[in-house]
């Protein structure tokens, strides 16, 4: 049997615990996405899928974890923020975001995509929530 004096043991616990603590101050907390569909609720794109796409693309965009909430009730963190996702046409999508990011008040939209000669797709889903990510991110960007 190995046998460590006290004092080493409680300074190898120490250094673990220290890592530990440095490894999940790095990690950035969640945001939560709160996604309103009213008009999606009986289109083709699903108003589900819509926002799973929105989360998916927003954690891309910001690199950052990204929780979604289809309701106005469920999770609360520092960073939340609201989409309200609205189908004015059969062939347009836009998208109004709303709440806080990064310590600061946001508000950005209405952002629109309009397809002509076909109907809308994920694709546009995922264009639309890309443009309003890239809003709130201000990191600067290689050119």
């Amino acid at each position: 049997m190995i046998r460590f004096p006290i004092v080493k043991v409680l300074a190898l616990t120490g250094l673990a615990f220290a890592v530990a603590v440095a490894a999940q101050a790095r990690r950035p907390a969640p945001v939560v996405l709160r996604c309103e569909v009213p008009d999606l609720a009986k289109s083709q794109l699903g108003a589900r899928q819509v926002c799973d796409r929105f989360v998916v693309v927003f954690a891309r965009v910001l690199q950052r974890p990204v929780v979604g909430a289809v309701s106005a009730s469920g999770p609360s963190a520092r960073d939340t923020l609201r989409v309200e996702i609205t189908q004015p046409r059969r062939n347009a999508i836009e998208a109004r975001l709303s709440g806080r990011y990064d310590g600061r008040t946001v508000a950005r939209g209405p952002i629109a995509i309009d397809v002509m000669d076909r109907a809308l797709a994920h694709q546009d889903v995922d264009r639309l929530a890309e443009t309003l990510a890239r809003l709130l991110d201000s990191r600067p960007r290689p050119r």
